[in-house]
């Protein structure tokens, strides 16, 4: 069986686990707490190669975060033992 990475990840914003915060019509904030991000700072991160399948390899995918924001500036704020490192995300045109 396949290993849907998408569903899993939103199920972690549905379940309040990321906890997602829309700020007006364009702009939304994602919580990442420290519970979640302990020992995979690195996978939250990383960027996604043009075209890269979902996999593993993000913790917490761009296409997942589309699924209610397909449109909006993103910040998502991942508390850290020193702090939160914080990824700014701004929808891009390929057409």
């Amino acid at each position: 069986m396949t290993r849907n990475y998408s569903e899993d990840q939103a199920a972690l914003i549905e379940q309040g686990q990321i906890q997602r915060h829309p700020l007006g019509n364009w702009f939304v904030a994602y919580y990442v707490p420290k519970a979640l991000s302990k020992g995979r700072i690195e996978d939250f991160l990383r960027v996604p190669k043009f075209n890269e399948p979902l996999s593993d390899r993000l913790a917490f995918w761009p296409q997942v975060r589309n699924r209610w924001d397909e449109e909006k500036n993103s910040a998502v704020a991942i508390e850290t033992d020193n702090g939160f490192i914080t990824i700014f995300g701004i929808p891009a045109c390929m057409g």
